[in-house]
Order: structure tokens, then C-alpha cells, then sequence
């Protein structure tokens, strides 16, 4: 009794814990918007989900707005998040065969 307040499931440094990107399934009419990397180097090689990691405390729906807004040039009024969609979990094999949380 008491210790409440100071039990938490996440660790004291978030150094060890693995990346966590959010990203957004951005539909327009029947197709899927994906994404390039327009930087030279390209910061990742082909098309993707637009999708970014998670800063800090951010949410996860604050990241996949975030993620989508700047890869595609939106505002986020432009944008409808379905309440009736839950979210999706996957861990898929980033660059340089780092495992990522999406």
C-alpha cells in the first residue's frame, strides 16, 4: 500500500526499449498513398506506408499524424481518423536489421 504512484511498466531510460514508429494507411479513393524519401542519400530505399518514430512521450496517433502530415504535404484538418479502425501492430526488419515496431 503506498507504492502506487511509483510502479510503472515502462522503464526509467526508454535508451533500451525498441523504436516505435506509427505510421498511417492514408487512402485517396480506392488507392493506398506510400511514400519515397526525397533526401540524397535516401533515408530509406523504395515506396512505404508513411510512417515516423515516436518522440518522447508522443502518442501514437500524434506520431501517425505527424509522420503523414510532413511525408505527404498535408494539414492535419485535411485528414479523418476512423474511430472505427483500431490500430494495428506489427514488427517488421528496419535497416541495417534493426526490428522495428509499427
Amino acid at each position: 500500500d503506498g507504492y502506487g504512484s511509483a510502479l510503472s511498466l515502462s522503464h526509467p531510460s526508454n535508451l533500451s526499449s525498441r523504436p516505435r514508429s506509427f505510421g498511417v494507411i492514408l487512402l485517396r479513393g480506392s488507392k493506398c498513398v506510400l511514400v519515397r524519401s526525397l533526401s540524397s542519400p535516401p533515408a530509406w530505399s523504395g515506396a512505404r506506408i508513411p510512417r515516423e518514430i515516436a518522440r518522447g512521450g508522443e502518442t501514437g496517433e500524434a506520431a501517425a499524424i505527424r509522420a503523414v502530415t510532413s511525408l505527404c504535404d498535408l494539414n492535419p484538418e485535411e485528414l479523418y481518423v476512423n474511430p472505427d479502425v483500431p490500430p494495428v501492430v506489427t514488427y517488421i526488419l528496419g535497416e541495417g536489421g534493426v526490428v522495428e515496431v509499427l
